[in-house]
């Protein structure tokens, strides 16, 4: 891919210094050799047409000097005594765009998306940690576009997600910890190894404290809802059976009484009769009904 860019961009300048009657052989050896040249060296060999010391001096070449556009043509430029000078600064898209072209960045919008999905599927409901989540890894998905990814380090990455999630639901005496942080401090410097350039990788620097801090989030996370899982269950008939009551209206079979469970009254039967005022545990539920057993007897579903 490299090889292709650079040939298109070879031709390309070969075909500008053509057009401009500059020269071409130089213009192919600053892209191929990374040639360098000094002013004085660029003008010599036809590279620039002007060396100048300030603004004033470009603008009085520009009026002396036609322009000469790429299908060969000559264009005279007539500048005012003091012309105007614009600043042409990027658009707030474009500015958006350079944005997403930190891979540091985008680095933290794809360990953000996460972690707000993970947390939006472990507490669906919350809306924000899913909107969020959404966001960021839709952002990070259009910075792919800009940005060469690099499929291995991204697959580490979320290989390094799973380890961490593991570890607190299987006993691996922290191997499964150790291994999704090395898979994500792995996978995050390879997230961008084919960039051509320095600039477009992402510097450990920034991976060690960005992987860290994840780390510690999911496990944090995970922590909390593995507690939760082992908490009793507060509502529906888990909640219901086990709990002891009191009769206040007779259970005398096959018909049904009132027994006071839970801080509400329900209809209640009994395999043998009840009088009021005697405890009792919920040892099933039908329905709006629930059957019960005297306390000392305990109950099953």
């Amino acid at each position: 891919m490299l090889t292709k860019i650079l040939n298109d961009l070879s031709a390309h300048a070969r075909s500008l210094a053509e057009r401009r009657g500059r020269s071409a052989e130089v213009y192919e050896k600053m892209l191929r050799e990374s040639l360098s040249l000094s002013e004085t060296e660029a003008l010599a060999q036809r590279v620039v047409e002007l060396v100048a010391g300030d603004e004033a001096q470009v603008l009085d070449y520009v009026r002396l000097h036609p322009l000469r556009r790429f299908d060969g043509s000559s264009q005279t430029v007539a500048l005012a005594a003091v012309p105007e000078i614009r600043d042409f600064r990027p658009t707030l898209r474009q500015r958006f765009l350079f944005g997403l072209a930190n891979p540091e960045l985008t680095l933290v919008l794809l360990l953000l998306g996460v972690i707000g999905l993970y947390v939006e599927f472990k507490a669906p409901g919350l809306i924000f940690p899913g909107i969020i989540g959404g966001i960021c890894i839709l952002l990070f998905a259009l910075s792919t576009q800009l940005l060469p990814i690099n499929l291995v380090g991204l697959l580490l990455i979320l290989l390094g997600i799973a380890f961490l999630i593991l570890e607190l639901k299987v006993v691996s005496y922290g191997m499964l910890a150790v291994g999704g942080v090395a898979s994500l401090l792995i996978g995050s410097l390879l997230l961008y190894r084919n960039s051509p350039i320095p600039e477009l990788k992402v510097s450990v620097v920034v991976v060690i404290p960005v992987v860290l801090a994840f780390a510690a989030i999911i496990l944090f996370l995970v922590t909390l809802a593995v507690r939760a899982f082992k908490n009793p269950v507060m509502t529906g008939d888990g909640a219901l059976l086990g709990q002891e009551g009191t009769v206040t209206r007779a259970v005398v079979p096959p018909g049904k009484g009132k027994v006071f469970v839970f801080g509400e009254y329900w209809d209640a039967t009994a395999d043998a009769p009840l009088d009021p005022g005697a405890r009792v545990v919920v040892a099933a539920r039908r329905g709006m009904t629930l059957h019960v057993k005297p306390a000392g007897q305990g109950g099953d579903a």
